[in-house]
């Protein structure tokens, strides 16, 4: 077996061939080269201008999301009366234990039992409303989420044993599952489509917010009195801030 080779030059590689003879090939490596870095150079290039134009962007949409919000009217009310009923309502979540455990001297097990009843209501409610979501008003609907809710917080309050409790949550889970499917479904009605993920966006970061004052002002009642004047309290303001949209929205 011999090689046969072209004319030498520089970074000439030869090939042997087992059948007849080597071929001698002379590779590109710097232009392949080049040209890879400088597509890498594009590439890094337009993720800095992606990068910079991001956070003004999000800016922008927050603010036209916020905007349209508080221009159209039958949105507004919806947040503004969603947001009170959580302002108000959101501190169950940290009053429920120790209304467990030093009103009704239930243990761990009867403070998990509470926790759970909201989720059973839930589960009830929502498969109630697969079947008769189509025949009922959504507005209506959810006035009532925000009355039972509030409603089962306040009673909540007033409840003698475990049982009791477990019954009234599972009911505040029921106006639960009401007030979700009521806003979830009529925004997505009224709202157009292009301003949709900015509505939901800005209103679901507003109900954090509720969360967050709720369980900081609810905290110091809780502190200063005990769960069950929290649990009636939550419920009275949620009452109020139900009663308070349904007049704004009949007024509409």
């Amino acid at each position: 077996m011999h090689a046969a080779t072209l004319p030498a030059t520089s970074n000439c590689v030869t090939i042997p061939n087992v059948a007849t003879q080597g071929l001698a090939i002379e590779p590109h490596n710097k232009p392949m080269t080049s040209t890879w870095k400088s597509s890498s150079q594009r590439e890094l290039t337009v993720k800095k201008l992606s990068g910079k134009r991001a956070a003004p962007q999000f800016f922008k949409d927050a603010r036209a999301g916020i905007g349209y919000i508080w221009s159209t009217k039958i949105v507004r009310v919806i947040g503004l009366g969603f947001f009170a009923v959580v302002a108000f309502s959101g501190v169950d979540d940290v009053a429920m234990v120790f209304l467990a455990k030093d009103e009704l001297g239930a243990g761990d097990s009867g403070a998990a039992v509470l926790y759970a009843g909201v989720g059973i209501g839930l589960v009830v409610g929502y498969a109630l409303l697969t079947r008769v979501a189509g025949m009922v008003r959504m507005l209506p609907l959810l006035v009532v989420g925000f009355a039972v809710t509030s409603a089962g917080n306040l009673l909540t309050g007033l409840a003698w044993a475990v049982w009791a409790a477990l019954a009234l949550q599972t009911i505040r889970g029921l106006g639960i599952a009401a007030l979700d499917v009521a806003i979830n479904t009529h925004l997505q009605r009224v709202v157009p489509a292009s301003m949709l993920g900015r509505v939901f966006g800005n209103l679901y970061g507003a109900i954090g917010l509720a969360a967050g004052i709720s369980y900081v002002f609810g905290g110091l009642l809780l502190q200063h009195t005990d769960a069950r004047v929290t649990f009636i309290a939550a419920g009275a303001g949620g009452l109020l801030a139900a009663g308070a949209t349904g007049v704004a929205l009949a007024r509409r």
